[in-house]
C-alpha cells in the first residue's frame, strides 16, 4: 500500500458516510521511526500481543529511513495481524515525523510511543479508561525499564498518579514521549510540535515537554498515571549517560526560552524544578560512575547555550517572516 494509497483512504474516511465515520477508531497509537528496522520490528511484534475489544489504530511513520525499514512494514501490511496504518515523513527530525502522525491519526485519542517501547497488552483499554474521565484532557502513562542492565534512564516508574493543573508549569521529565495521549481536542487547540526540537532537530530534544507545556497553557488538565505500561528498551549503558544528558540539556534550554517567552513570570518556578532535578541526576551519576572516568556535564552551561540559540533563532525566523 503506497502512501498515497493511505492518504486518500482516510480522507474518505474523515468526510465520508455515516457507516464509514462509525467505523473510526477509538484511539490511535502514533509511533516513529527512523533507521532502525531492527528495534522496529521487535516492537510491532510485542503490539501484536495487545488485547482489546475497542477499535483502534497504529499509526507508523517512517521518517525518511533508509535501510530495511520500508519493506519491513510492508510485509507487516500484507501479514495484517495489527490496525496497521503506514505514513511517510522525508523531512528528518522526531517532531516533524509526529506531526506527519497527527495528520494521518483519526482516533479521538491520541497516543504516542517511541519505537524501542513494548506495550503492555492491556495498553489501550488502560488509556481508554483513564480518558473515561471527561475532567482530563492529556496524560502521560508508566515507562519501566526492558532491560535490568541499562542504565535507568528515560523512564517513568512513579506508582502513584498526579493531576497537573491547568495553566501550570510542568517541568521537563514530569511526562515523558515514550508514553502521552492526548484527546483530540487538544491536538486541535495546541497544533504541531516544533520542528526545532526534538531528536533529529537542531535541538535534540524537548519536543514533548514543549507539547505538554502548550497544552497546560491553554488551560488543559493533566496527568500522570501509572495504569498504562510501556517497557522502554533504550539499550543505553551508563556510560552513555552523560552524553545523553548533555543533548537533554541542550533541548531543555531551548523549551525554557520558548516558555519564558510566552510566560515571563514562570522564571522562579523553572529555576526551582531544574535545581532540584539537578541535584538528584548529580547524585545518581556520581553513584554509578567511578570517579575520574567521566566528568559530569556542564548542565547549566548546556541548557543556557540551548536557550540562547532557540531564543536568537526564533527571533531571526520571526524577522523574515
Amino acid at each position: 500500500m503506497s502512501d498515497s494509497t493511505v492518504e486518500n483512504a482516510l480522507g474518505h474516511r474523515q468526510l465520508g458516510s455515516t457507516a464509514a465515520r462509525l467505523a473510526l477508531p477509538a484511539i490511535s497509537v502514533v509511533l516513529c521511526t527512523r533507521n532502525r528496522a531492527d528495534s522496529l520490528a521487535r516492537c510491532l511484534t510485542s503490539w501484536e500481543k495487545v488485547q482489546t475489544t475497542e477499535a483502534w489504530e497504529l499509526v507508523v511513520i517512517n521518517n525518511g529511513s533508509v535501510d530495511h525499514t520500508s519493506a519491513l512494514l510492508q510485509d507487516l501490511v500484507a501479514r495484517a495481524k495489527l490496525p496497521l496504518i503506514i505514513g511517510s515523513e522525508i523531512r528528518p527530525g522526531l517532531s516533524q515525523a509526529r506531526n506527519a502522525g497527527l495528520r494521518y491519526a483519526r482516533g479521538s485519542i491520541v497516543c504516542f510511543t517511541d519505537d524501542d517501547c513494548y506495550p503492555d497488552v492491556a495498553l489501550i483499554d488502560a488509556w481508554l479508561q483513564v480518558f473515561r474521565d471527561p475532567n482530563i484532557d492529556y496524560a502521560g502513562g508508566r515507562i519501566e525499564l526492558f532491560d535490568l542492565s541499562d542504565a535507568e534512564v528515560t523512564i517513568k516508574t512513579d506508582p502513584e498518579s498526579r493531576i497537573i493543573p491547568p495553566r501550570s508549569f510542568v517541568k521537563p521529565g514530569f511526562l515523558h514521549g515514550a508514553s502521552l495521549a492526548f484527546r483530540r481536542k487538544v491536538i486541535e487547540q495546541v497544533g504541531q510540535f516544533n520542528p526545532l526540537l526534538g531528536a533529529g532537530a537542531r535541538f535534540k530534544s524537548g519536543e514533548d515537554c514543549d507539547y505538554v507545556q502548550r497544552a497546560s497553557e491553554l488551560g488543559f488538565v493533566g496527568l500522570y498515571t501509572p495504569r498504562p505500561v510501556v517497557w522502554h528498551h533504550h539499550g543505553r549503558k551508563i556510560n552513555d549517560v552523560p552524553l545523553l544528558m548533555r543533548g537533554y540539556d541542550v533541548g531543555r534550554g531551548a523549551f525554557y526560552a520558548g516558555i519564558l517567552s510566552r510566560r515571563p513570570g514562570i522564571l522562579k518556578q523553572v529555576i526551582v524544578a531544574d535545581f532540584k532535578q539537578s541535584a538528584s541526576l548529580f547524585r545518581y551519576l556520581r553513584s554509578l560512575v567511578r570517579r575520574g572516568r567521566d566528568r559530569f556535564p556542564l548542565r547549566w552551561w548546556d541548557m543556557a547555550r540551548g536557550a540562547f540559540q532557540f531564543a536568537t533563532l526564533s527571533a531571526f525566523r520571526a524577522v523574515r517572516r
